[in-house]
C-alpha cells in the first residue's frame, strides 16, 4: 500500500516515504527538517492535508534536498515529484492532500 498525493504525484509506498524521510533529515539543515517533519514524521496512515500556504515552502525545501550531494539520485528523483506536487497545490491555492 501507499499515498495517494493530490496535485500530480506518483503514490509512494509508505516505506518509500520513511526511506526518503531519513535522506531528508541528512541533507537538510535542523530547522529545514523540523518545516518537513510533520509531513514525514511516521503517522498510522491517517490521511492529513498541507495547508497551501505552507505547500510553498515545503516544495522549496525538498527540490533544495533533491540537488544535494549527499542525496542519492533515486531517492532526490522522488523528492523533485513531491516537490511538484505541492508547488502546484500552492499555485492552485488548495490544500495538499495525503491520502
Amino acid at each position: 500500500m501507499g499515498w495517494t498525493i493530490s496535485h500530480g504525484s506518483q503514490a509512494p509506498s509508505y516505506t518509500a516515504i520513511r526511506n526518503l524521510a531519513v535522506h531528508l533529515a541528512n541533507t537538510l539543515t535542523g530547522r529545514e527538517w523540523r518545516t518537513l517533519e510533520p509531513v514525514f514524521a511516521p503517522r498510522t496512515f491517517n490521511p492529513f492535508a498541507v495547508p497551501a500556504s505552507d505547500a510553498r515552502r515545503i516544495a522549496d525545501l525538498l527540490d533544495k534536498a533533491a540537488r544535494h550531494r549527499k542525496m542519492p539520485v533515486d531517492w532526490g528523483i522522488l523528492a523533485q515529484q513531491l516537490a511538484s506536487s505541492a508547488r502546484s497545490a500552492a499555485n492552485a491555492r488548495q490544500p495538499w492532500e495525503w491520502r
